[in-house]
């Protein structure tokens, strides 16, 4: 019995004292433990892609739907169009987002340009199943907005010190010739009056420009852009030089380098500065075909005379008092200039567009009578307006690309109220020196050019009531400009 019992006992601790089979069940509990660990990881950062991707998603639609929310005709259904398209494009099981413009449902864009855009998901995780909550909702929100929103009524486009090529033209005005010379003197980049300028602008305290400036103002000129967008694309401190008591007055008014001048005094608020070069809005408008001679080196001297479309070759004079009223349609001014001048009159207000361009082999060796620019004298009458329809809707004035940069299109004209449509001359200086209101009776003018020198008690208007106008603005300027794109929040 004593044996049995010792037998006993020495089973009973061999028993208790082995470990084996208790670490082979701690081991299988901590491996299930960190399983359902690495599954909730894996859950945890499948569900912040899954996020992350959404909110880029929602980033672009926003993006693209603030841009259609520049359009004349954005309602909250088209632009809400765009967001769902940009979603459905990537991801078609989504539900399409919902779109508003600011904090608002309304079926107009009044809010700036801001638009908001929402897109709702569910995310199903595999380990997270257990927890009794399967499916996991998500919601992503992005707001945009278009920075300088204003609708683009000029727009110099020059990033660099623009050019300037001093014109010369055939014509008798004195008057004009006399003020297009003193507004050149005042320009940084003329080697006559290059050391004047930069003490008077050192006297002023302003930094001296190294460059001419992309918009110049002198001699008491103003720009008064009515509910649109001005903007210079030059990137140095004197994008803009608005002098004496010459203004600019604009409720946006954009620099991509810095400014010359006094706020209040010659800005109606402090430009923008640093923001963005845009792009040339109109780049990829498609020049008119440059057809046969319809005339060469036309002069029309006196009397009263109605001309048809075509391609004047060597360009066209109208001078001594004649009066000339315009067919609808294309002008080309191949080699050669646009000159109205003593006291004559051009009525173009049947739907024109004047666009001058050069044979190539003339573009290397141009003289006054072969460079292919306008001069309206400050004696003539001008009256111009862009045509309805057909490939140059909407454009008075075109240059080609591929002229040399920094001719001169001077308008002299102390009658020049109407001018309605677009002037772009994306490698030329439009000058302007007048005593009078120009384009104050258009609907809208609008500029794209390389640079602009205004001078005189002039005040160069920019209308933009393109709602009251039959003629279309250009896709990328007025109404359709879409401006800066930024996310807000």
């Amino acid at each position: 019995m004593c044996v049995l019992t010792l037998r006993f006992e020495r089973l009973l601790a061999k028993f208790t004292s082995d470990t084996r089979g208790s670490i082979a069940v701690i081991t299988g509990g901590a491996i299930a433990v960190l399983a359902l660990i690495a599954g909730v990881a894996v859950d945890y950062a499948a569900l912040n892609r899954r996020k992350a991707e959404l909110q880029t998603l929602a980033d672009d639609a926003a993006l693209a739907a603030a841009r259609a929310s520049r359009l004349s005709n954005a309602t909250l259904a088209s632009v809400g169009q765009i967001a769902s398209n940009i979603v459905a494009a990537h991801d078609g099981r989504l539900s399409a987002p919902v779109t508003r413009f600011g904090s608002s449902t309304a079926p107009s864009p009044a809010n700036n340009g801001v638009v908001t855009v929402t897109i709702n998901d569910t995310f199903v995780p595999g380990f997270a199943k257990i927890t009794g909550k399967p499916v996991i909702p998500l919601g992503v929100s992005a707001t945009a907005q278009v920075k300088g929103a204003a609708p683009l009524c000029l727009a110099a486009l020059a990033t660099k010190g623009p050019q300037y090529v001093t014109p010369s033209y055939a014509v008798t005005d004195a008057a004009g010739l006399a003020a297009l010379k003193t507004m050149q003197a005042k320009l940084p980049n003329t080697i006559a009056s290059l050391i004047s300028y930069i003490i008077s602008l050192l006297t002023s305290g302003a930094p001296a420009p190294t460059a001419n400036p992309d918009i110049h103002l002198s001699n008491g000129a103003k720009i008064t852009a009515l509910n649109c967008t001005v903007q210079a694309n030059l990137q140095k401190p004197n994008s803009y030089v608005v002098q004496d008591t010459a203004v600019v007055s604009a409720p946006s008014i954009l620099s991509s380098g810095g400014y010359v001048g006094s706020v209040g005094a010659n800005y109606s608020q402090a430009p923008q500065t640093d923001v963005p070069t845009i792009s040339d809005p109109l780049a990829g408008m498609t020049m008119p075909p440059v057809g046969s001679c319809t005339a060469t080196a036309k002069v029309i001297s006196g009397g009263t005379t109605t001309l048809a479309p075509g391609t004047y070759c060597g360009g066209l004079s109208i001078q001594n008092g004649a009066s000339v009223k315009l067919s609808t349609g294309v002008y080309v001014f191949l080699d050669g200039p646009l000159l109205v001048s003593g006291g004559s009159t051009l009525d173009g207000s049947a739907g024109v567009t004047f666009y001058f361009t050069a044979t190539s082999s003339k573009i290397s060796a141009m003289t006054p009578a072969s460079t292919p620019n306008l001069y309206f004298s400050s004696d003539s009458t001008i009256s111009l307006s862009a045509p309805l329809s057909g490939q140059t809707a909407g454009f008075m004035l075109m240059g080609n690309p591929s002229l040399p940069p920094g001719l001169a299109y001077t308008i002299a004209s102390n009658n020049a109220h109407t001018l309605e449509g677009t002037v772009y001359l994306p490698v030329g200086n439009l000058s302007i020196v007048s005593t009078s209101k120009i384009a104050d009776t258009s609907n809208y003018t609008i500029l794209v050019v390389n640079s602009l020198t205004i001078a005189g008690n002039l005040d160069l208007t920019l209308n933009a009531n393109y709602k009251s106008s039959v003629i279309p603005a250009p896709p990328g300027v007025g109404p359709n400009y879409v401006g800066g794109l930024a996310l807000v929040r």
